[in-house]
């Protein structure tokens, strides 16, 4: 008799349980990802051009990672989007910390776009249903 009232119970606590089914769940990997993006962009020295180059690479390949992941999920378009909309910024960055020429303004204000970025990824990702 319980098992047959638990589905009742589990959907009574969403607004519309056809949307709560739907819905793309917390998702630890997204969470992570843009974490790791942010963290490298709070603590890179701007002052240090072998530095800039490891984090710039990194925050391209972690960028570009998040993107590939949230590709095929299914109702997942709008984290694909924001992860995309990341590539650029960071493809910018690489491309421009590859030559060696990385102004201490230019680092630092793009470093602060992918910081402010990333944390709009981790408030979009953590609101998500558990």
């Amino acid at each position: 008799m319980l098992f047959r009232s638990l589905p009742f119970v589990l959907t009574a606590c969403a607004t519309n349980p056809i949307d709560a089914f739907l819905m793309a769940k917390f998702d630890n990997n997204e969470y992570q990802i843009s974490t790791e993006m942010r963290t490298i962009a709070l603590t890179v020295d701007c002052t240090n051009n072998i530095n800039v180059l490891e984090s710039a690479d990194k925050e391209w390949f972690l960028s570009n990672e998040l993107a590939n992941y949230t590709q095929y999920q299914p109702r997942n378009e709008k984290s694909h989007t924001m992860a995309v909309a990341l590539v650029d910024i960071t493809k910018g960055l690489h491309d421009k910390a590859q030559t060696g020429k990385v102004s201490k303004l230019y680092c630092e204000e793009k470093f602060n776009i992918i910081a402010t970025s990333t944390e709009d990824i981790q408030r979009a990702t953590g609101n998500r249903p558990r």
